[in-house]
């Protein structure tokens, strides 16, 4: 949705919609960045509580609506400080805010979670069964509460419900907006970032149990990608990143050495890849 939205920003704006330009940074690694056009500046402002990017993007508005997006509104709501969610409503008092809450199917949801838990820095050694038993995950899960505190912390007068397996989220979005008749742009349709195989997904799993410096971690996504041809943003991005970062190679080959063969056969395969490949980079023929 925010790459289909960042596509087709000139075309919104035609409508009176304003998904604010969102500059990706080449120049940082991707380790916290999935290079994903979000509004991740709300993330950063409601943890440190500096608001001054947020009052930028309200007064550098170019539409009469504003429309923002980042998952992390929601993954990361119970995480930020009252304190810091009342700056947030101050920065928007006397504009309406509204809420545009996409849910999967639950078991989906709580499955994706725990992928995205095992992927993002420093990245869980948890189990499925061990993560969906956190108490954080429990609450989280809890999508009428959450609704509700979302509601009251972020002054939100409404909340659109969409389920992403009954309609998607374009049409709803587009209803929603009372946009008709949009043209979007070809290169805006299709999914931009797809999940990893559970064999790699297991793999790192074990490898988070080494908890790796950021810059040896990305090192591993890299050959990951380099290997198995990843349509994952994170990965992706990790294999352009360490093109240009080959040192932390031989830390890498170091870590998985000391993990050891993994219980799981397929993770195992993966794990024998990597060991593979490391070789041939570290021992060029």
């Amino acid at each position: 949705m925010q790459n289909w939205c960042a596509e087709n920003r000139e075309k919104l704006l035609e409508f009176g919609v304003d998904y604010p330009a969102v500059e990706i940074r080449e120049d940082i690694g991707p380790i916290t960045n999935d290079r994903t056009p979000k509004h991740g500046i709300l993330i950063g402002a409601l943890r440190s509580g500096n608001m001054d990017k947020v009052k930028a993007l309200i007064a550098g508005a170019e539409a009469p609506v504003l429309l923002l997006s980042t998952e992390g509104l929601s993954n990361h709501f119970y995480k930020f400080p009252e304190e810091n969610l009342a700056k947030l409503r101050e920065c928007f008092a006397g504009i309406p805010v509204e809420l545009f809450l996409v849910y999967r199917d639950k078991p989906k949801w709580l499955k994706s979670l725990w992928n995205q838990a095992i992927i993002s820095y420093p990245g869980t050694p948890a189990t499925f069964e061990e993560y969906a038993q956190l108490p954080i995950v429990r609450r989280l899960a809890d999508w009428e509460q959450l609704k509700a505190d979302m509601m009251e912390s972020y002054g939100a007068s409404h909340v659109e419900e969409v389920t992403l397996e009954e309609n998607g989220w374009r049409i709803p979005l587009m209803d929603y907006l009372n946009i008709e008749d949009f043209e979007e742009s070809e290169s805006s349709e299709g999914q931009h970032n797809v999940s990893l195989g559970s064999d790699v997904l297991e793999f790192i799993r074990q490898m988070n149990q080494m908890r790796l410096g950021p810059n040896v971690r990305l090192a591993m996504f890299g050959l990951i990608h380099e290997i198995y041809n990843t349509s994952n943003l994170a990965f992706r991005n990790a294999g352009n990143w360490t093109e240009k970062h080959p040192g932390h190679i031989r830390p890498l080959d170091k870590a998985i050495r000391e993990l050891g063969p993994v219980p799981d056969e397929d993770a195992e395969k993966v794990r024998q890849s990597l060991l593979t490949e490391l070789e041939k980079k570290l021992n060029p023929a």
